[in-house]
């Protein structure tokens, strides 16, 4: 399958060309690798010496957030550990967080937001009322059972503060998270130095988990850094891994997306994917519709799913927790709430 998500403006092209060693950072490539989430990537030795005095400057500091946001989020995962085995709760770390320690050669090396946290869904009432006794405050979110499962939370350090995502399914793509239960990936969740129910998911999970973000979460968006987590993730895989992988991937039908995934890696970061691993093609999947973004998400939520669960997305999309409508558009009274709604739904280019 042809790489589909790949940007090839000029500043991508020249990017390009530098993390191939054939030319310079030009001053297009340096803000491409920032909008790709590359830059603390580049302090590396390699990249280093090809860097003019203030690029060095300005991708050290990049750096630097990094690490001290890698240190940060490892203060507050011990602390969480703690309070999860006081209360008997599990959770995963996914994405960026965990794969800063899993398969980057070093810490701060990878960019990242928030700290996302993935608990199984009959125990969210009790990690959302952890959170809130550690200090933590939810912020105001659309979120839903269905439609956006995950909520945010800020920690209590003021001049670091960490950011949680507190997820309760893997993706907000019905489909993606009907294939990647919360159990299945606990199974060979593995320890990181966080203790034993805090952890991360196994290497060839997280492979799977980088595909079907990339895809379920952001369609439309190219950004680098999640082909660089899955270029590392596949480069740290052994043959036999590989081979699991993509028999994951059919088993979980996101076969498709694993092959298109690894074609853009390739493309950009010259992913070593053998032929042993590219198998023979697949039956066509639903999860392959996600690829085409000029197909309705919603309609591939329509066909993944029975009627009243549907029904119950499509009502999550249009009526917001109220703490998210009081915080949109500032405190109002109940009965003026329908007026709110209303002004959402025909503002709004996606509810």
């Amino acid at each position: 399958m042809p790489a589909k998500m790949i940007s090839l403006d000029a500043g991508d092209a020249q990017l390009l060309s530098f993390l191939n060693f054939s030319s310079g950072l030009t001053d297009a490539a340096e803000q491409a690798s920032g909008r790709h989430g590359l830059t603390p990537w580049l302090c590396q030795d390699a990249y280093l010496d090809a860097l003019e005095p203030g690029q060095k400057l300005r991708v050290r500091s990049a750096f630097a957030r990094e690490r001290l946001q890698d240190e940060q989020q490892a203060l507050h995962l011990s602390a969480l550990n703690d309070a999860f085995e006081a209360r008997e709760l599990r959770a995963l770390v996914i994405k960026g967080a965990a794969l800063a320690r899993q398969v980057y050669p070093q810490l701060g090396l990878r960019a990242k937001g928030d700290l996302d946290l993935w608990t199984p869904y009959p125990q969210l009432k009790a990690v959302r009322a952890l959170l809130l006794d550690l200090g933590y405050r939810s912020i105001p979110c659309n979120f839903g059972r269905f439609s956006q499962p995950e909520q945010s939370y800020i920690g209590h350090d003021r001049r670091n503060p960490v950011k949680i995502d507190l997820h309760w399914e893997v993706s907000s793509r019905p489909l993606l998270a009907q294939s990647f239960a919360f159990e299945s990936i606990w199974q060979s969740a593995v320890e990181f130095g966080f203790g034993s129910l805090i952890r991360a998911p196994s290497l060839t999970n997280a492979l799977l988990i980088a595909v079907i973000h990339r895809i379920g979460h952001h369609r439309e968006d190219a950004r680098w850094v999640w082909l660089k987590d899955i270029d590392l993730i596949w480069r740290s895989l052994s043959l036999e891994q590989q081979r699991f992988s993509y028999e994951s991937a059919k088993a979980r039908g996101v076969f498709a997306l694993l092959n298109e995934a690894l074609a853009s890696t390739t493309a950009v970061f010259e992913t070593p994917v053998s032929a042993i691993a590219r198998q023979d093609k697949q039956a066509p999947e639903l999860s392959a519709l996600l690829l085409n973004p000029h197909t309705s998400a919603l309609w591939i939520d329509f066909k993944s799913m029975g009627w009243i669960d549907f029904m119950r997305l499509c009502a999550e999309h249009a009526f917001p927790p109220n703490q998210f409508m009081q915080h949109r558009f500032g405190a109002h009274p109940y009965w003026l709430r329908s007026w709110f709604h209303a002004k959402r739904w025909l503002g709004a280019k996606h509810i």
